[in-house]
Order: structure tokens, then C-alpha cells, then sequence
């Protein structure tokens, strides 16, 4: 809910954990994003979510990686391992 007593995000998540730009939502085991202003950037299919830099974030299902940007449109196509260089 925001200040004017808006609801941003439903009710029906079992927890949320609240990061600087996005909410990340917790359901039946599985992780979703939203934007601060409650616009869904991502489902909760997730097992695992990673903010790369501004612009990329890597999400994991069944054991493969992807990315979107912060709209939720898919910049990179699925992957399976990620490393530090």
C-alpha cells in the first residue's frame, strides 16, 4: 500500500522483501518482481533473482538462467551456468 492508501501489490504473496528499486515476492517457493510502483516484472516462477547492474537482472527456472530489464522484457536468452570474470 502506498501512502495515499493505494494497494501497489496484492495480497495474496506469502512474504515480500522490499530492495531499493523492486519488491521481490515470495509464493509457493517460487520468487517474482515487481516495480515500486506495483507493475509485475516478473511472475513468481523464479528459484533465484540477481541485479546485474541498472538495466539487467538474472532470474533462474528449473536449473537455467535468463534475463530481463527492468520492464520485464527479455534481453538475454536462457543460459545455464553464471560466473565472475
Amino acid at each position: 500500500m502506498d501512502k495515499q492508501g493505494n494497494i501497489i501489490i496484492p495480497a495474496k504473496f506469502d512474504s515480500l522483501q522490499y530492495e531499493k528499486e523492486y519488491i521481490i515476492t515470495y509464493q509457493s517457493n517460487k520468487l517474482g518482481l515487481y516495480s515500486k510502483k506495483g507493475q509485475i516484472i516478473l511472475d513468481n516462477i523464479a528459484t533465484k533473482i540477481k541485479k546485474i547492474n541498472e538495466d539487467i537482472i538474472l532470474f533462474q527456472v528449473n536449473q537455467r538462467w535468463g534475463g530481463i530489464n527492468k520492464t520485464g522484457k527479455s534481453t538475454i536468452f536462457s543460459f545455464i551456468s553464471i560466473c565472475r570474470f
